[in-house]
């Protein structure tokens, strides 16, 4: 078996509870809709947590032979990535709904911060990997303006994420995450297995 074969059924179970997570509390939000006040936007950020799960999935599939993860630094680093990962997806929706009711808007005001520091620390992570594989491969050198090219986006996103997690702009919150959304599904659309 080769390393991949190894941890693909890690990486496959730790993105299901992921989404199994976030779905058990989608589900339990739908069974007391009647005393939940609905907000479209903790929605929208599970709507892009669950994405991002499924992106991550899709993508470590797509790079079996990307060697970084057979040593045990790497594979530090995917676990790191995949409790970040799991950590998020939870952090979405709310786990239960008290008999007294949920007001979602009053969920998200307190929960945002929360959700946008593990979205930070997730991209942090993210961008830590692509270095590292970079150096691995000494294409930092041959390859400086792509590999800095690849990094000042992560960068800005982290410190906006970070920016958003201690300013609770509701309307840069929005803005922000519908445009998420729509950028992982327009990235989505061309990804294919194999």
């Amino acid at each position: 078996m080769t390393p991949f074969e190894y941890i693909l059924p890690l990486v496959s179970v730790l993105v299901g509870l992921a989404v199994a997570d976030l779905a058990v509390s989608l589900h339990r939000l739908l069974r007391a809709r009647s005393r939940v006040g609905w907000d479209w936007l903790p929605l929208a950020t599970g709507l892009l947590a669950v994405l991002l799960a499924l992106e991550f999935w899709w993508r470590f599939y797509s790079a079996q032979d990307r060697p970084l993860f057979a040593t045990l630094g790497g594979f530090l680093l995917l676990a790191i990535q995949l409790v970040l990962l799991f950590l998020l997806n939870a952090a979405a929706l709310p786990d239960e709904v008290p008999e007294e009711g949920l007001d979602l808007h009053a969920f998200y005001r307190q929960n945002a911060s929360y959700f946008w520091v593990l979205y930070a620390a997730y991209t942090l992570f993210s961008t830590i990997v692509r270095l590292i594989e970079f150096l691995q491969n000494n294409l930092f050198r041959q390859q400086f303006g792509q590999a800095l090219g690849g990094l000042i986006p992560m960068v800005l996103m982290i410190a906006l994420f970070l920016y958003m997690a201690w300013r609770p702009r509701r309307t840069l919150h929005a803005i922000v995450t519908l445009v998420l959304v729509v950028l992982l599904l327009v990235e989505w659309w061309g990804l294919r297995l194999g």
